[in-house]
């Protein structure tokens, strides 16, 4: 999957916005004001950052060499997916996954004033 790609399967999921608090060349994904994903490069290799639960976490590092505790994140409730090594369904899902996460995450009055 490509950046541009990628960063589709980011926006569409609904609510979400485009933000660049790390610098311009790292795209972090917020819905609701929190933060469910990023992009970014790591050695020329083209990864992500996205949330999940943490025993999920753990089983998915055991099943995918691609996927790796958190680069600077919680590594407990975040991993780094390289886009070379898993394969695309698994990376959207992994991004759908890390979504509703986060949006379950948020109260009733900010899924109102964001209107999720």
């Amino acid at each position: 999957m490509n950046f541009e790609n990628v960063r589709r399967c980011f926006l569409d999921c609904k609510g979400s916005i485009e933000t660049f608090p790390f610098g311009q060349d790292i795209p972090v994904f917020k819905v609701g004001n929190k933060m469910f994903g990023l992009i970014g490069s790591n050695d020329g290799n083209l990864s992500i950052n996205i949330k999940n639960e943490p025993f999920v976490n753990e089983m998915l590092r055991m099943e995918h060499l691609g996927i790796v505790p958190g680069y600077h994140m919680n590594k407990k409730h975040w991993n780094t997916v390289y886009l070379d090594l898993v394969q695309d369904s698994v990376v959207i899902d992994l991004i759908h996954q890390s979504y509703l996460i986060v949006l379950n995450s948020l109260s009733n009055k900010t899924r109102k004033e964001w209107s999720l």
